[in-house]
């Protein structure tokens, strides 16, 4: 929950007095044809800043646009690499170009502001770089909402914005949210509109993550401490080496599909954790009997959050 819970009195307020044009006012669009220069999002009331790739950025393309037409708008931006060493993101429609070496952040947001221009551009932004993937930014995002919003809220608030409701989905709560004009209206400025809104709990870029074809071993911070993927006696000291599931040889041959499903019966799972949120389908709580299978009053029953993140931590490769 975020900490500008507290704000939620003063739009009561608002409403209780009728201050049209103070409520009204928090209800602002964000219209931008750029994300600007500071590249961020929330996650758990933090701010995460956005490292801009100096080497690539994304489009996509409005559907029956050819690859020689793609080839011909990309040829136009001076600051645009060879069209041949673009790669194609086929399940989100996406296609990644390469920059000219060397460019400036400043020459990149002038390439993507003129490429959303061109009438076969359904939207361009930015990639961001990581050391173990690049992160994309479509036209959907992910939000819960206040439970104390009003549906009318919700709706007022999402027309105002030009926002759609992509999907629902009802056992977490949440919703799936699509900017209606990404060219012109930032889906990542309008993801951090809702999060600083009172009326969410949280709200997220539903990012497109590629990771770069990986080695037997992951760099991921904890991957160490993570003995049943490949132990080498770490934890317990003294525990028996190879005594693992093998994942890197494992990893080798497959790194799994996001078209695999994968049933976790366990203890409660948290819905909205970062690494999870866009991976889940619907689940149940064996023990509340309902279909909400958080763990609720029971936070130490969490346990499924870390076996899903282990469960499935291949199928988060594309």
């Amino acid at each position: 929950m975020k900490a500008k819970r507290s704000c939620l009195l003063s739009r009561y307020i608002r409403l209780s007095i009728s201050c049209c044009l103070v409520f009204l006012a928090s209800f602002e669009p964000a219209i931008a044809a750029s994300a600007g220069p500071d590249f961020y999002y929330y996650s758990a009331g933090r701010r995460i800043t956005l490292p801009l790739s100096k080497e690539k950025l994304v489009v996509r393309f409005k559907q029956g646009t050819t690859a020689e037409q793609q080839k011909t708008i990309l040829e136009s931006q001076i600051d645009s690499g060879l069209f041949a060493e673009r790669k194609e993101l086929l399940l989100f429609k996406l296609t990644i170009f390469p920059l000219r070496a060397s460019i400036t952040e400043e020459n990149i947001i002038k390439t993507i502001n003129s490429l959303n221009v061109n009438p076969a551009v359904e939207f361009a932004n930015p990639v961001f770089d990581f050391p173990d993937a690049e992160l994309m930014v479509t036209d959907e995002f992910i939000v819960k909402f206040d439970p104390s919003a009003t549906e009318q809220e919700i709706e007022s608030f999402n027309a105002i914005n030009n926002v759609e409701i992509a999907r629902k989905e009802k056992w977490a709560d949440w919703y799936v949210l699509r900017v209606k004009d990404p060219k012109n209206m930032n889906t990542l400025k309008m993801s951090n509109l809702y999060y600083e809104s009172p009326l969410t709990e949280f709200s997220v870029p539903n990012f497109v993550r590629r990771l770069e074809p990986m080695s037997v071993t992951p760099d991921d911070t904890y991957f160490q401490q993570q003995w049943a993927s490949r132990n080498v006696g770490q934890i317990p000291p003294g525990g028996t080496p190879d005594a693992d599931i093998d994942a890197p040889e494992g990893w080798e041959i497959s790194t799994g599909s996001n078209d695999i499903v994968i049933a976790i019966i366990d203890t409660g799972l948290d819905l909205a954790h970062e690494d999870l949120i866009d991976k889940l389908v619907d689940g149940y709580d064996f023990i509340d009997f309902d279909n909400n299978p958080t763990p609720g009053n029971y936070p130490q029953d969490a346990h499924g959050t870390a076996c899903a993140g282990l469960a499935c931590i291949s199928h988060s490769y594309s």
